[in-house]
């Protein structure tokens, strides 16, 4: 709906001056910090800072636009490309009547900024495919209402975090080149697996134009068990190198209690002779290869899919909740070359500074 956007105005504030400067719309304030803000606010108009002016809402809501791919209405969904444009007319706000059959593209939000050095208009459309599905995407314009950068997040839902079946921003806050969004229906272990069903997560990221594209520099996600960071792969790999070497006073310190008593469990492997967790899962030289979030599980196992196509045939343990992270390692003599699967994994718990607790070490190939 129209009302879950956030329209906020950009901040600027310069290093060698006591002032802040906020654009909005076609006024510049300027607060003196070093004076009460009521005092010093003062309103001038855009005209007097400028030559330019973003372009508004009323202009964009019935202009032609050039848009990303997935949102000219002239292309199915199969054959999107992230590179692609197209153009399109909007008349108060949608535009309709391409190809693609009751696909529209609504403006939702519009705000202003400066990019590239040039007032600029921040764009929130949905992009709707004309069926159940529909992606938000941020579009930037200069004053030309030329296309000048696309943060389009439906390209990330692997690698952002958690299963995004429709990528929904609840709100965007534009400071320069730089977006902090926020947006929700993020679905973790535990929530309904149908793409209409409860999706209990939600997230803060701030993405920052690098002259090429928009690079995500944090992602800070709300779980049922509170604010979470996705631990980064290398940290992680440096807990499970301390346990393969035998370093457990540093392993511990990143573990519960029961996971480091288990890594002297045994497992019924295909070796002849049962071996521990320790020589399976974390065998000498091993790789902590990709982390993601425990999706949506369909019955007490399922699949877990990683960025890079490979997967896990996965039985959650009864301690696993909304918000943990799986973690696969490779490395056991166990691996099957080519194959498109992992064998061994780490269960953990993040937490919000991006450290973690791991709880829980296995694998797919243990003979029950």
């Amino acid at each position: 709906s129209d009302q879950r956007r956030t329209k906020s105005p950009s901040v600027r504030k310069t290093p060698l001056t006591p002032y802040l400067y906020l654009w909005s719309n076609d006024s510049l304030s300027v607060a003196d910090l070093a004076q009460p803000v009521d005092d010093s606010v003062t309103e001038v108009t855009a005209v007097a800072q400028h030559r330019e002016v973003a372009p508004g809402e009323d202009e964009l809501m019935n202009a032609t636009l050039e848009v990303p791919e997935r949102c000219g209405l002239a292309v199915p969904p199969s054959e999107f490309s992230e590179q692609g444009r197209a153009t399109i007319t909007f008349v108060d706000g949608t535009a309709s009547g391409g190809l693609q059959s009751n696909a529209t593209t609504r403006i939702e939000d519009v705000s202003s900024t400066v990019f590239n050095g040039r007032p600029a208009a921040v764009v929130t459309a949905l992009c709707d495919y004309g069926g159940a599905y529909g992606d938000d995407v941020v579009m930037v314009y200069n004053p030309d209402l030329e296309l000048v950068a696309v943060l389009d997040p439906g390209w990330r839902k692997d690698s952002l975090g958690g299963r995004i079946d429709d990528f929904n921003i609840t709100s965007l806050t534009a400071f320069g080149e730089s977006f902090h969004l926020t947006w929700d229906g993020i679905g973790l272990y535990g929530d309904a697996t149908t793409h209409a069903g409860y999706k209990s997560g939600s997230a803060d990221g701030d993405f920052v134009w690098d002259g090429q594209d928009f690079v995500v520099t944090d992602v800070l996600f709300h779980t049922p068990q509170g604010d979470v960071r996705m631990p980064e792969v290398s940290a992680v790999q440096d807990f499970a190198t301390a346990i393969s070497i035998g370093d457990d006073a540093t392993a511990s310190q990143s573990a519960t209690p029961e996971a480091m008593a288990s890594l002297s469990d045994r497992m019924r492997t295909a070796a002849a002779t049962p071996e521990t967790v320790r020589e399976f899962v974390f065998a000498p030289g091993v790789t902590v290869e990709e982390c993601v979030f425990v999706p949506p599980i369909w019955s007490d196992s399922g699949t877990v899919y990683f960025p890079s196509g490979k997967k896990i045939e996965f039985t959650p343990p009864s301690e696993t909740r909304g918000g943990d992270v799986i973690c696969a390692t490779t490395g056991s003599s166990h691996d099957i070359p080519g194959s498109d699967g992992y064998q061994a994994w780490i269960l953990l718990r993040p937490h919000e500074d991006g450290t973690f607790e791991a709880y829980k070490f296995n694998s797919y190939a243990v003979f029950c």
